[in-house]
């Protein structure tokens, strides 16, 4: 019988200096865990709590096999051990983030889907550009 498949984009964002490197090493843990994953440009945006802080963005799309409350666990678990935890979430420190926001054609997470910080890099991936929108890139 074959495995099933499953399409899915996740929001990676990081609010530290470091933020280009946490996206990366993003990247190789999706790259282990997917069967496949293709990252947008790397692209800043303005904090959506208005307290003027930039966070480095990127979206993933990936194909999986692991269903979606499963996968979503295994990236709450990666966050972790990168150092997201309830107090620096409380001092608004974001080592990662990483949300699955759509999932088989079915939008998980409305509120980040309709935000620039998801958005500019899904569109970057819809259109197959070979460069990234000009919207305050890193």
């Amino acid at each position: 019988m074959a495995v099933k498949t499953h399409l899915g984009y996740i929001g990676i964002g990081s609010n530290i200096d470091s933020g280009e490197k946490e996206i990366t090493l993003a990247l190789e843990f999706l790259e282990k865990n997917c069967d496949s994953v293709e990252l947008s440009r790397i692209y800043k945006t303005p904090s959506v709590s208005g307290d003027g802080s930039e966070y480095y963005n990127a979206v993933a799309r990936v194909v999986t096999n692991i269903e979606a409350i499963e996968f979503s666990q295994e990236l709450k678990r990666w966050e972790i051990s990168r150092g997201r935890r309830d107090r620096e979430r409380e001092i608004k420190i974001v080592p990662i983030d990483l949300d699955l926001v759509i999932y088989d054609d079915e939008v998980l997470r409305q509120r980040d889907f309709m935000q620039s910080y998801f958005t500019i890099g899904y569109q970057w991936l819809l259109s197959g550009a070979d460069h990234a929108p000009s919207e305050r890139i890193v």
